[in-house]
């Protein structure tokens, strides 16, 4: 039987790194298959937001094949993508006992720069249709039912 193995390069490589193709089609076979491909933890986000929307489209601007983002389940049950479950530092407020609602007004864009004082999280259904075909996504949904 033969494995491939999927290998997450470091990120601060990337700048020493050169990844653009010219032509490059997500979703295609590659040929020959490549032996590594590249995964961006939580999307791009030493550019936007980490698990934001534009965090995840810079991978296809940068010809990063996988953006992995953290799904969370809120109090109404939707899939939200927020890389901690709790959202203080002392753990008073989780993602679980939230409403969606609630989640929308975290302002998660603010901390990284002002620019994206208008970024809150999204929920999952949200980022599939943003990034349609652009990014393949490894979910890690800890602590939520995968079903």
């Amino acid at each position: 039987m033969q494995f491939r193995a999927l290998a997450a390069l470091s990120l601060s490589l990337l700048p020493q790194l050169s990844f653009g193709q010219q032509g490059f089609q997500f979703h295609q076979p590659v040929e020959p298959p490549r032996a590594v491909q590249i995964v961006a933890p939580r999307g791009m986000r030493m550019l936007a937001p980490e698990n934001s929307v534009a965090a995840v489209r810079e991978c296809a601007v940068d010809f990063i094949e996988w953006a992995a983002v953290d799904v969370r389940r809120t109090k109404d049950g939707r899939h939200v993508v927020l890389h901690d479950q709790a959202l203080e530092p002392d753990g008073s407020a989780q993602v679980s006992e939230l409403t969606l609602e609630q989640v929308r007004l975290l302002p998660i864009g603010e901390r990284f720069a002002p620019r994206f004082h208008e970024v809150h999280p999204v929920t999952l259904a949200e980022l599939f249709a943003a990034v349609g075909d652009d990014v393949n996504l490894v979910l890690s949904c800890d602590g939520v039912d995968a079903a």
